[in-house]
């Protein structure tokens, strides 16, 4: 599979992950690894890595757990550019719904197929569409007329997923704008999207770079290993922990 020069699938901007207890996963996000409150409400709750930062770790509260959804930021000028540029990665028909800050429902439903849902955004965006991937993942795909690349520390380094049919999953994730890679899948931001052969749809590890001192701190009371810091949240998603002076984007 050829390699882009220059992803499209700018960043990996925003991790949402189920939880049984919302309360408890917030406690240990915020205690345990520093993530300041972007909001909090009954049954979901959003928290960013860094006080002045864009990306963030969504919580919503489910018995069931798993992949909530994953927010890709993309880059278009207009509606007209985000809806070619789905349509040239043959996604168009698969997208489920759609909405746009700068344009109204009447005119999105002149440019899309018949039975899309069209929805007002809570932010503003040149477009916002969602899909899913073979094994029923949500993405929400943004995007927007800044481009916005630079990695983010302390942050998401990568996301790591289980398919039991991972070569489609690739294939999917390559189609949407993902660089394919010897080492994964991967954003013009260097954040990696990772899909391993297995049967557990619900499993999420995620590695991250944190502060200095909430590296250290984990170093005492966890496990090191050749990756990093192990930990897992109280869902029982792993995690990865590395210290933010030791990445360069």
């Amino acid at each position: 599979m050829k390699a882009m020069s220059n992803p499209s699938v700018r960043r990996i901007c925003g991790l949402n992950l189920k939880v049984q207890d919302l309360t408890q996963a917030v406690m240990f996000y915020t205690h345990t690894l520093g993530l300041k409150v972007r909001g909090i409400f009954s049954n979901e709750a959003f928290l960013k890595w860094k006080t002045q930062g864009e990306d963030f770790l969504g919580l919503f509260k489910s018995q069931k757990l798993g992949w909530h959804h994953v927010e890709l930021r993309f880059m278009a000028p207009d509606v007209q550019a985000a809806l070619r540029d789905l349509q040239a990665k043959a996604l168009i028909d698969q997208v489920r719904s759609v909405g746009s800050s700068e344009i109204s429902a009447t005119v999105l439903h002149r440019w899309l197929p018949s039975g899309v849902e069209i929805f007002t955004p809570l932010t503003k965006a040149v477009l916002i569409a969602e899909v899913a991937d073979p094994n029923g993942r949500m993405l929400e795909l943004v995007y927007l007329k800044e481009d916005y690349t630079a990695l983010e520390l302390p942050g998401l380094l990568a996301v790591e997923i289980e398919s039991p049919n991972p070569s489609a999953v690739t294939a999917f994730y390559s189609q949407v704008g993902f660089e394919y890679t010897l080492e994964g899948l991967q954003a013009a931001s260097r954040q990696k999207l990772l899909i391993r052969k297995g049967e557990r749809l619900e499993w999420v590890r995620a590695r991250l770079a944190m502060s200095s001192h909430i590296y250290a701190r984990l170093t005492r009371a966890s496990l090191s290993t050749a990756e990093g810091v192990s930990l897992s949240d109280p869902n029982g998603y792993e995690l990865i922990i590395l210290p933010e002076g030791g990445i360069t984007s």
